[in-house]
């Protein structure tokens, strides 16, 4: 008696949509991407044929393709963060592709708005603000989100997002 499986999911690609910046997936992006994920490919390839081949000899030929391929891996990346800052960023995420500047906010308490906002429990977040207590009195209704976002302070930086998921 054969048994019904359920095929198998695969894991979602990751979908950067709400934090990059400027993704239109333009074709020179793509074309620099495909170079990029050829590359890596020859160069892990590379570099896994130089530890079987150390293994077995100490200095070998191997060792300058595999070094030639990580160089030309970072000028590509070089390149793709160019291409992403001039056209824009590129996402499949059917095919796991990614080229694209992503927005990473970075929310600081600053303990003197604390003190104004949230005065009555300002000791119990001391000098330097636990975001855990604060959170633990959000959740627990003791203040409001309005008095947590008077306190907040939101730096973004910008990070690069350069990956072929397979």
């Amino acid at each position: 008696m054969a048994e019904n499986k359920e095929p198998t999911k695969l894991a979602k690609n990751p979908d950067y949509t709400a934090s990059a910046v400027k993704l239109i997936n333009p074709p020179e992006v793509k074309g620099l991407l495909d170079e990029w994920v050829a590359a890596k490919k020859l160069s892990d390839k590379a570099v896994d044929a130089l530890a079987t081949a150390r293994a077995a000899i100490p200095a070998i030929p191997e060792e300058a393709k595999a070094m030639k391929a990580l160089a030309k891996i970072s000028d590509l990346r070089a390149m793709l963060e160019g291409a992403v800052k001039e056209f824009g960023g590129y996402q499949d995420t059917e095919a796991g592709l990614y080229a694209l500047q992503q927005v990473r906010p970075q929310v600081r308490y600053d303990p003197e708005l604390v003190k104004e906002h949230i005065g009555k429990y300002a000791d119990k977040i001391l000098a330097q603000v636990d975001t855990g207590v604060l959170k633990g009195l959000l959740r627990g209704k003791l203040i409001t989100q309005e008095q947590v976002d008077a306190c907040a302070e939101t730096k973004e930086s910008l990070r690069f997002v350069i990956e072929a998921v397979s």
